[in-house]
C-alpha cells in the first residue's frame, strides 16, 4: 500500500512537471521565449496542490522556490546569460517538486546543455555568442529522472 501511494506521487509529480515543461519546450524551440504567464499560473497551483494535498512536503517546496528565486538573481546579475524566462520555470520547478527532484534535474539539464553546446561548437554550427534553449534540457533531463526514478523504486519490473 505504501508503495503504490509513493508511486502515486511519484507519477503525480512528473505528469505536472511535464504538463509545465513540453508546452514551455516547443515555445522556447520556436521563440527563444518561456511564457512567463505559465509558469505563473503553475505556480500558483502548485502551491494550491501542496497546501491542500502535502503538507509534508511544505518544507520542501519552500527550499524549492528559494533555489528558484537564486536563478533569478542569477539572471539578473548575469544580463540575461540565464534568461528570466528560464529562471521564473526553474522556480515553478522548485515549487512543484521541491528542493531536491528540481535540483536533480536542474544540474543534469545544465550537463546535457553543456555537453549539445560543445558538441555545436566544435562541428562549427554555432559561434559562441548564440544562444541555445535551455527548456528542452530540462524536459529531456526530467524524462530521464522520471525513468531513473521508476527504476530504483522497482516499479518498473525488468523485462
Amino acid at each position: 500500500m505504501l508503495a503504490l501511494q509513493i508511486a502515486r506521487r511519484l507519477v503525480i509529480r512528473y505528469i505536472g512537471m511535464f504538463l509545465l515543461l513540453i508546452p514551455c519546450t516547443v515555445t522556447d524551440v520556436r521563440t527563444r521565449l518561456v511564457p512567463v504567464w505559465f509558469a505563473g499560473i503553475f505556480s500558483a497551483c502548485a502551491l494550491l496542490y501542496h497546501l491542500l494535498f502535502t503538507t509534508s512536503m511544505l518544507k520542501e517546496v519552500v527550499f524549492g522556490a528559494l533555489m528558484g528565486l537564486l536563478f533569478i538573481g542569477i539572471s539578473r546579475i548575469s544580463r540575461g546569460a540565464l534568461g528570466m524566462g528560464d529562471a521564473i520555470l526553474i522556480l515553478s520547478l522548485g515549487i512543484w517538486c521541491g528542493l531536491q527532484d528540481s535540483f536533480t534535474v536542474i544540474l543534469f539539464a545544465f550537463i546535457l546543455s553543456g555537453l549539445f553546446g560543445g558538441i555545436v561548437l566544435l562541428v562549427r554550427k554555432k559561434k559562441r555568442q548564440e544562444t541555445l534553449p535551455f527548456v528542452p534540457f530540462l524536459l529531456l533531463s526530467a524524462v530521464i529522472s522520471f525513468a531513473v526514478e521508476m527504476a530504483q523504486g522497482g516499479l518498473v519490473s525488468p523485462g
